[in-house]
């Protein structure tokens, strides 16, 4: 074991980073685990769609308690989940829509093994400023990233990896910073640990908490070196440290204010409180077998015995600076009636505080790499079982094995506080379970794909392993490493890419109650008919899979036009309140709605916007039907026409009126009729060109809507001349005539332009 660690101390924090890559994409799955990230997405969406921060497009959500969102001063719904997850993952979801050959989602999956190999990469430097040798650094660096479940979140979107990240940057930043102090006012440093708390801030607002003890220890080692620190300076780092963390903090604030008119926070349901009982969820956290800490990350017992090196070493505050965090954490998520953290691997609440942890734990890593003593040993031993109890949370879909536990009969108590039925022993025989193993290479069906992606994807990933062992092999033997280092960085990528692309064909992404087939065929048809001032309304049922369906749309959908959900019959919102506010910005609307035919008694959205908008062309494609609509122009009627007009033996319009649309080349028509025709007759709207061609055409079947109207809404082609009115018979084609002007026709002129 000494060698082994003696070797790891040879190996620099760049190349340990890149092996923890390789680890974690190998690991990475490319499916989401909870709808917590799914909120955190859709806002980076919108705003990526439209330049919002809404989050219409889970309008589905509210059916759930407690919902992901909460309705706005505004009238929009807004995500109750900090903005750092849709910042951090703006970049690679916008890669995602600019790469139409793999999933928007897939590739912002990404973000977790980024942030987690960053802070992997800070915490060896952490190591390192506390004067640990590199040996220890490494073995530390490895047990973070792989002995707690900061390697299973990997594979998602949880706000905890960016919160780790946070803790890990702001404890360097306050640990170099009291070294720099001896000789000079340390600015850089100061603005790094303001950023790690900004980051905590942004990730979760409550997370603000943790900043306490970073101000005490920077009062505490500015008063021990006071005198060696001129008092101008000391200024200017008060402004250093107050901008990044100000920033957060007023960023937050005005961010809440702006959706909800509240501060810190979002508005709370009664429930959602600090009312779980301070014993049950410190017990909770601590000890029980569903998600206690010494069970999933059994190296915290390391941290009770390394007291004496700590003060013999004159780093008593670092260490109390790093157990007020673990402490204040705990002892903030106990009281917080969902200590659990829902659906997910060990103690998801508190894991933010894992570099804290590991932090207390580095004097005991440090005897793994001497010469004698059995504490090496249990040491080892420690560190192995808490990597090995991370393998179920990384090969297992925690979220579909609590759910299949549950639907077998158990209980969530049970889950949480029986050791028989905890996660860290049922999960192993799921490991070969076709249904609940979660990375995409461990599943039968990715390797079912093309042999060329295949070979490929296999090549990059011996590339990559190839170059870390050779790299690793050469700086053991001190000799040069750029080139290869290089080399390994682009293979990384390429198999992260490849990686990516490959996930595209997981049938984890197909929406359950629709076929694949026809999605992608609406999708195909939209790319070709959408344009600004577009949105995309996906009509949802009682019965429809709507985590399911906005997943696989924001994943694959048309990248151009945002789009909202509607659960048809909502007892939570009201489509005059809500989906009037929601529709207003936009131009057209494109309904979705799957399995209903036209007309039928429960499609109650389709009949809202048929009486609220000017109802266009419609599509069927396989089971899923689209219906355009032209929303309500601002602007004042371009023609008003009141005189009756008689189709001969078939109907009498009253009147009509024509409306330029809120886009170029767009016209809503309302037309009122004295009587509703006998059952055949339809009327046909028809845009001509200066020649007389028939260039657009929208047919219909007259007195429809209440009072006797039609609203109708055409995409009129640049070079229209004249817009004419027909009414025919379905049955045979017949068309009624019409005398105006004393001249007998087969259309009316609604309207031409010269």
């Amino acid at each position: 074991m000494k060698h082994s660690v003696t070797r790891l101390g040879n190996l620099p924090a760049r190349w340990l980073s890149l092996l923890l890559l390789a680890i974690y994409l190998l690991s990475y799955a490319g499916v989401m685990h909870s709808v917590d990230e799914l909120a955190g997405l859709t806002v980076t969406e919108t705003w990526l769609a439209e330049g919002n921060w809404h989050a219409n497009a889970m309008a589905w959500d509210q059916q759930r308690t407690p919902p992901q969102n909460a309705l706005g001063i505004d009238g929009n719904l807004y995500s109750k989940k900090g903005l750092g997850v849709s910042l951090v993952t703006l970049p690679l979801l916008a890669l995602g829509r600019a790469w139409p050959a793999v999933g928007a989602i897939q590739v912002a999956l990404l973000t977790n093994v980024l942030l987690t190999v960053v802070t992997i990469y800070l915490f060896y430097q952490l190591a390192i400023s506390l004067a640990f040798p590199p040996a220890t650094a490494a073995v530390s660096a490895l047990a973070l990233g792989l002995a707690t479940p900061l390697w299973p979140y990997t594979r998602t979107l949880f706000s905890e990896s960016l919160a780790a990240l946070g803790v890990c940057l702001a404890l360097l930043a306050a640990f170099r910073y009291r070294v720099a102090l001896r000789t000079r006012e340390p600015i850089g440093e100061l603005v790094a640990l303001s950023c790690g708390l900004a980051l905590l801030v942004l990730a979760r607002s409550a997370n603000a908490i943790l900043a306490a003890p970073f101000v005490v220890y920077l009062l505490y080692v500015r008063g021990q070196q006071r005198p060696q620190v001129r008092p101008w300076p000391a200024y200017r780092a008060l402004v250093a440290f107050a901008l990044p963390l100000g920033g957060a903090l007023l960023l937050t604030v005005l961010y809440n204010y702006v959706r909800f008119h509240s501060w810190l926070t979002f508005p709370l349901a009664p429930f959602e409180s600090f009312s779980t009982p301070l014993l049950t969820g410190l017990l909770g956290l601590l000890i029980s077998p569903g998600k206690g800490l010494f069970w999933y990350i059994p190296i915290t017992l390391l941290a009770f015995f390394g007291w004496r090196e700590w003060r013999s070493s004159g780093r008593a505050a670092e260490y109390l600076l790093a157990t007020a965090i673990i402490v204040l954490t705990i002892l903030f998520y106990a009281k917080w009636y969902d200590w659990t953290g829902g659906r997910a691997w060990g103690p998801r609440m508190i894991v933010i505080m894992t570099p804290a942890l590991l932090t207390l734990c580095l004097p005991m890593l440090d005897r793994v790499q001497r010469p004698t003593g059995q504490a090496r040993w249990w040491i080892g031993g420690c560190l192995l079982l808490s990597i090995l109890v991370q393998v179920p949370g990384v090969f297992v879909n925690f979220e579909l094995l609590e759910a299949e536990q549950m639907k077998n009969g158990l209980t969530f108590a049970q889950l949480v506080w029986s050791v028989a039925h905890t996660p860290l022993l049922t999960a192993w025989p799921y490991l070969f379970s076709g249904t609940l193993v979660d990375p995409i290479w461990w599943r039968a069906g990715f390797w079912q794909q093309s042999l060329a992606s295949l070979s490929i994807f296999v090549l990059a990933g011996l590339l990559l392993l190839v170059t870390l062992g050779v790299g690793i092999r050469r700086t053991q033997q001190a000799k040069p490493t750029g080139g290869w280092w290089w080399l390994g960085l682009s293979a990384a990528l390429l198999f992260a890419l490849l990686t990516v692309r490959l996930a595209v064909a997981d049938p984890r992404w197909q929406e359950r109650t629709a076929n694949p087939i026809d999605s992608r065929a609406v999708v195909d048809y939209l790319r070709g008919q959408v344009g600004a001032g577009d949105v995309v309304v996906l009509d949802m049922s009682a019965t429809t899979d709507h985590y399911g369906w906005q997943a696989s749309w924001m994943n694959r959908g048309v990248r151009s036009v945002p789009y909202l959900t509607w659960v048809r019959d909502s007892d939570v919102l009201s489509p005059t309140a809500q989906l009037a506010t929601w529709l207003a910005p936009y131009a057209r609307v494109w309904l979705i709605m799957q399995d209903t035919p036209e007309n039928a008694p429960t499609a109650t959205t389709e009949q809202w916007l048929d009486q609220s908008a000017y109802r266009g062309r419609q599509q069927w494609i396989g089971s899923q039907r689209l219906v355009e609509y032209i929303m309500p122009p601002t602007s004042t009627p371009r023609l008003v026409e009141n005189s009756r007009v008689e189709f001969d033996g078939a109907a009498t319009l009253e009147a009509y009126v024509i409306y330029a649309g809120r886009l170029p080349n767009y016209a809503a028509i309302e037309l009122t009729w004295a009587a509703r025709p006998a059952d055949g007759w339809r009327f046909s709207i028809q845009a001509l060109d200066s020649t007389g061609k028939l260039v657009a055409q929208l047919d219909g079947r007259p007195a429809e809507l209440p009072g006797l109207h039609d609203r109708v809404g055409l995409t009129l082609p640049a070079d229209v001349q004249q817009l004419i009115l027909k009414v025919y018979d379905s049955q045979n084609g017949q068309v009624a005539m019409v005398k105006t002007a004393g001249q007998t026709s087969e259309f009316f002129s609604l309207a031409s332009w010269k």
